[in-house]
């Protein structure tokens, strides 16, 4: 991403030298807007991605559940399942969110006309002062741009203040060092760059007056995902295959697909189970497929084979199962 050092913020500068943060205030989630259900592509911008995905599924109604909620590539998942892929891929990956950090990624996923009804909600319902949102990405890169809209309550006739910015582990650009002092004008958008290691979280503090507000951004990811597949040929795994003469039999058993315990980077992804036939031959050969057993780790399906063939013909089923795989990979 480039980086414009211009400011939006006029007057003189001042550097304060003070880099610990002052006593938190918790932003109030009841302005951020609610997510409607939508399908969330998991195939870009994974971590911001999952963190919408986490909000949409537990505000979807219960008459959403069937519906396609999100989707990675060419796999889909309902609503009912995404809660499960989320937390899979956050297990798989290694991302622990906490609840401010997923506030700041909802909240820079709004779209222009819903950050404006964004700080709107903060000054006039919270009575709040300062409102602040994301222009840009926040996660991946170096740097990111925080933009601070500040309205005071009461209306002097003079209405500029002095805005502080500070940030942990990381530096604004328009300052020196970790802080920076500026001046900030009623109505008016001001813009600060922050720049910090993209693998280490960073916490930023916007003082204006006597009111803290706070945010935190996470780290990026460690790792990404790719994919592969798993089948019940490999070690841990169940196929089925039976070839008769006679001229009747009851008989079927399950197919199952187990992850290694050594394959800890490794997770099944939901839906993607199914059945290959490399054989399904013979006169009255029925064949029915069961429920299937899901875990985190092996899935499994009963196949109920009956032979009802002619005397002394021959029968043969032959069942193969396939899952397909998420796999950690490190980023490089």
């Amino acid at each position: 991403m480039v980086v414009s050092r211009s400011l939006l913020i006029g007057g003189a500068m001042q550097v304060i030298l003070v880099a610990t943060l002052p006593a938190l205030a918790q932003e109030p989630e009841s302005c951020l807007p609610v997510l409607k259900p939508d399908i969330v592509d998991l195939s870009h911008n994974l971590e911001v991605n999952l963190a919408v995905l986490d909000k949409m599924s537990s505000t979807a109604d219960q008459a959403d559940k069937t519906k396609i909620g999100a989707k990675y590539g060419d796999f889909g998942f309902d609503f009912g399942s995404s809660q499960n892929v989320s937390n899979t891929l956050k297990k798989l990956l290694k991302i622990e969110y906490s609840r401010r950090e997923m506030d700041t990624l909802h909240l820079s996923t709004l779209s222009d006309n819903a950050v404006e009804a964004y700080v709107e909600c903060i000054h006039s319902r919270q009575k709040e002062e300062i409102a602040y949102s994301f222009p840009g990405e926040i996660v991946d890169d170096e740097t990111f741009f925080v933009s601070i809209n500040w309205q005071p309550l009461e209306r002097p006739e003079i209405a500029t203040a002095k805005v502080i910015v500070k940030v942990s582990q990381g530096q604004v650009l328009e300052g020196s060092g970790p802080t920076f002092e500026g001046d900030i004008f009623d109505r008016k958008m001001a813009l600060v760059t922050v720049k910090r290691d993209p693998d280490k979280s960073v916490q930023v503090a916007i003082i204006v007056n006597n009111e803290v507000k706070t945010f935190e951004v996470p780290p990026r990811a460690a790792f990404e995902l790719g994919k592969g597949v798993i089948d019940s040929t490999m070690p841990g795994g169940k196929s089925y295959k039976v070839a008769t003469k006679e001229n009747r039999g009851d008989v079927g058993g399950d197919v199952c697909v187990r992850l290694p315990d050594e394959a800890q980077n490794t997770a099944l992804i939901p839906g993607t189970f199914r059945i290959i036939y490399a054989a399904k031959r013979g006169i009255g050969v029925t064949i029915a497929e069961g429920d299937l057993k899901p875990g985190d780790r092996q899935v499994c399906k009963f196949i109920s084979v009956a032979f009802q063939t002619p005397f002394k013909s021959y029968a043969e089923v032959d069942a193969t199962a396939l899952m397909d795989t998420f796999i950690a990979v490190p980023k490089k």
